[in-house]
């Protein structure tokens, strides 16, 4: 239970009911980084999006099939830029939360 808890919200453990936009950033940039495959970046993306997207909008992310399309649609819905820090602040309990 607790595999499937850090997945949607990697920083539960530090105390975030939500997965905090810096968290969010930190992956894109951690896989942009390394050469993560395009699977494995978009499943961990979704698993972070899934407690503040609606139905329409994950089917919407679900058809997403590159990098450069998710990257658009993260900067479109949460204004979050590869390279920009400093994006969605560190506050607890979900106030900076995706």
């Amino acid at each position: 239970m607790s595999a499937r808890g850090i997945l949607s919200n990697p920083a539960m453990y530090a105390g975030y009911d939500h997965t905090p936009l810096s968290c969010l950033e930190d992956w894109v940039a951690i896989s942009l980084g390394s050469g993560v495959t395009f699977s494995c970046f978009h499943h961990h993306v979704m698993f972070m999006l899934e407690h503040v997207t609606s139905r329409t909008e994950r089917r919407v992310f679900n058809t997403l099939t590159s990098i450069p399309g998710v990257l658009d649609y993260l900067n479109q819905h949460y204004h979050l830029t590869p390279g920009h820090s400093g994006i969605g602040g560190r506050s607890r309990r979900g106030s900076a939360a995706v």
